[in-house]
């Protein structure tokens, strides 16, 4: 778990030159709706990768004696269709996005000179806020070839991105932990939410592989983190960074 100076940091919302048309893809003969206007956004991954780059660097610094490889965030091909992916976010939903992922902040950033058992009951909330973020996001995802919300891929996307949100974050098992609860409980064999499943797991072990021999006592990765700030992107407020 981090400390509690080590904030959880966000990708930005990057809002991109064009803007999407929502075409509801109505049935013959139902009443046919207005195509719509609407804001399209990416996800600044590379720059939260960049930071979390930047710790793993001080982390191998921290134990020179021990060849610590970087592994990265998301196992392909799955990272580079997160990394790709378009969202449709109108102004209601990306004041809720924001307002959860500032929760996370909050809730992560308190105070709690409990047990550590206690500890980690009580950053829950923080756990929940970040994945209803996500969760909203998923619920965004745009395809510019049906001109509508990609409906099929918002379960293992959560997984996904929870998973590459978390990871270096955190401990690498309560990264599994977060994502893994994003799956559905019935998912079948084959399907590709059982495949991203396997493919995380299989990662997870890649990184604990790479970290072999890393002092355990040593200072945690990456030091004091900055102040949780809202930035801005064309005047429009985005993830906290």
């Amino acid at each position: 778990m981090l400390p509690n100076y080590q904030e959880p940091k966000f990708p930005r919302l990057i809002k991109t030159a064009n803007e999407g048309i929502l075409k509801f893809p109505g049935k013959p003969g139902e009443n046919v709706v207005k195509p719509s206007h609407v804001p399209l956004y990416t996800l600044g991954w590379s720059d939260l990768d960049s930071i979390k780059r930047a710790k793993h660097e001080k982390a191998k610094k921290c134990c020179p004696q021990v060849g610590i490889s970087w592994v990265d965030t998301l196992p392909e091909p799955w990272n580079q269709t997160v990394t790709s992916a378009l969202f449709a976010i109108n102004a209601g939903y990306r004041q809720e996005i924001e307002r959860n992922a500032q929760r996370c902040v909050e809730e992560w950033n308190l105070s709690r000179p409990f047990d550590t058992i206690v500890q980690d009951i009580c950053i829950q909330p923080a756990i929940v806020h970040a994945k209803t973020a996500f969760y909203l996001l998923t619920d965004c995802i745009y395809d510019p070839e049906t001109q509508w919300y990609a409906r099929k891929d918002r379960t293992w996307m959560l997984a996904a991105m929870v998973y590459k949100f978390w990871l270096y974050q955190t401990g690498f098992g309560c990264a599994f932990r977060n994502s893994e609860d994003a799956f559905h409980r019935t998912m079948e064999e084959g399907s590709i939410d059982h495949k991203l499943l396997l493919a995380l797991k299989d990662h997870q072990m890649k990184i604990m592989e790479s970290r072999k021999g890393m002092c355990d006592d040593g200072p945690p990765v990456g030091g004091p983190s900055l102040q949780v700030r809202v930035s801005e992107v064309e005047g429009s407020p985005v993830f906290p960074v």
